[in-house]
């Protein structure tokens, strides 16, 4: 079990970061990403 106080010191050194900063890998979210990559984004 998780102490509590460690949970807090954890989110306190947490920062926002940018979108291009975020690399998703995962087969579930793969087919979707190339769809939205190759399909959607052009259309728009």
């Amino acid at each position: 079990m998780i102490h509590i106080k460690k949970v807090q010191a954890l989110r306190m050194n947490m920062k926002p970061v940018g979108l291009k900063q975020v690399k998703i890998i995962d087969p579930f979210w793969s087919k979707w990403q190339t769809l939205v990559r190759e399909a959607i984004i052009p259309y728009q």
